[in-house]
């Protein structure tokens, strides 16, 4: 369980990232 977490915050965070950083510049 704590491993379908990791893959998901290692999926999904990066790509919230780069969203923000590119809504934000």
């Amino acid at each position: 369980m704590l491993e379908l977490i990791l893959c998901s915050l290692l999926t999904i965070f990066p790509d919230y990232l780069y969203r923000r950083y590119r809504q934000g510049g």
